[in-house]
């Protein structure tokens, strides 16, 4: 008996990228899901030709889409191609009315469901390799490939120019050039201490690799942009004018790898004073802090790396003065305290740590021997939070936490002791 006919929406076929050595595997699951009464067809990209494993196939289905064409002999199909730096997948949904049954005598094992066809690939969808950068025109896709900054991305020809397009054609550079006039969005998901008001009646924020000022009452924008990869950390100087900003690991135009840095700079010139660090960050710098007892002399960093390591720089200086490793979980926040002289206060997951610098006072030449001591604060016989989530000071100097548990709890000035409300 033959199948029952129908045509199943909800039976969509998975598409997936393997190698090639466990397409054995992917052709069980397949069987699987078969035996499931999954309807379903899968083309396999596999060392330059498609390997087709055939299943049932349903009626035509006049259901409207986007993606969806005729074609001869009422065979209605829809493709999403998807290319990865590996291979390509080529997903199609096929549906047809059922074959005849078969004449008596003949058997349909010939050409049935899930026999194995092959076919070869077009030109433009052969693998090419990530490794060599090159600039690849598709003009089935009508889609240049090209790489900046190391990393891949698609542009897309007009129509109307996909038939006359060629990569060798050189084109004269436009007389005139774009210049950055708004920014939107703001990046809030996985930083913190990045939203500042300057003196200026400005809201100081950053969102990829901008720094953006914004003035809400004339309602413009003014934008820093020394940075070469994304913005993760802000800091603002005493004097409410010098600027801190750190970033992550990047790639320059020509994709070599790029070390994350703190650059320094001025508000209101937009011009770059300093930058630091340069090869002494892994991966980002995730918190940044001026001092406030001293003048802003130092300046306090972590990164992202495996131990979050903590460094204080003389930044006028660009230099260093001491690093200790601060945790191996994250860390959320690093502050200089505002009243005590070189006290700084870390909090993340599960912690929260006072770090008291020793030896490097403000005016000490470069090379100077300092240290960071830690103390951790102690919640005694309140239950510890999972994440110490952010951290302010009281006018008198005490600190103020607030936890994932939801609770404020206050610090006493230079104590490890609190109290602790709701």
């Amino acid at each position: 008996m033959s199948a029952p006919w129908s045509c199943n929406m909800a039976a969509v076929t998975c598409c997936m990228t393997v190698p090639h050595l466990r397409v054995a595997r992917l052709l069980r699951l397949f069987s699987y899901l078969e035996a499931h009464g999954r309807r379903s067809q899968l083309y396999l990209h596999s060392e330059g030709r498609i390997h087709t494993l055939q299943s049932h196939r349903c009626p035509p289905c006049t259901a409207p889409g986007p993606h969806y064409s005729s074609v001869p002999g009422g065979l209605l199909q829809s493709w999403i191609r998807y290319q990865t730096s590996s291979c390509y997948v080529e997903k199609i949904r096929v549906w047809k009315p059922p074959p005849s049954p078969p004449p008596p005598g003949v058997s349909s094992a010939q050409g049935g469901c899930n026999s194995l066809q092959t076919r070869k690939l077009p030109d433009t969808m052969k693998k090419t390799s990530s490794k060599s950068k090159q600039v690849v025109f598709f003009p089935e896709e009508g889609m240049v490939k090209l790489y900046l900054r190391g990393r891949s991305v698609p542009l897309y020809v007009p129509d109307s120019l996909v038939a006359s397009y060629s990569l060798e054609a050189k084109g004269e550079l436009p007389p005139r050039e774009l210049q950055l006039e708004w920014v939107y969005g703001y990046r809030g998901r996985d930083c913190r201490s990045n939203l500042y008001i300057l003196p200026s009646g400005e809201l100081l924020y950053f969102t990829a690799a901008v720094c953006v000022l914004y003035d809400p009452a004339a309602g413009t924008q003014r934008h820093y942009r020394g940075h070469t990869d994304d913005i993760r950390s802000l800091a603002v100087h005493p004097d409410s004018v010098t600027i801190a900003s750190g970033q992550v690991a990047g790639n320059s135009q020509d994709g070599k790898a790029l070390p994350p840095h703190v650059r320094i700079w001025h508000s209101v010139s937009l011009c770059t004073l300093h930058v630091i660090g340069v090869g002494h960050f892994d991966r980002a710098v995730t918190c940044l802090s001026f001092s406030k007892t001293d003048g802003g002399s130092h300046l306090c960093a972590c990164d992202e790396s495996g131990d979050h390591v903590l460094s204080v720089w003389q930044w006028q200086r660009e230099v260093k003065v001491t690093e200790v490793k601060c945790s191996t979980e994250p860390v959320l926040a690093a502050i200089f305290h505002p009243t005590e002289p070189n006290l700084i206060i870390t909090c993340g997951k599960s912690q929260l740590y006072y770090w008291t610098l020793e030896g490097a006072p403000a005016g000490a030449a470069a090379g100077t021997t300092a240290t960071l001591s830690k103390r951790q604060g102690v919640f005694e016989k309140h239950e510890k939070p999972r994440f110490v989530l952010c951290l302010a000071f009281a006018e008198n100097g005490d600190v103020v936490t607030g936890d994932s548990n939801g609770n404020l709890y206050i610090w006493g000035k230079g104590k490890k002791n609190r109290g602790a409300f709701l």
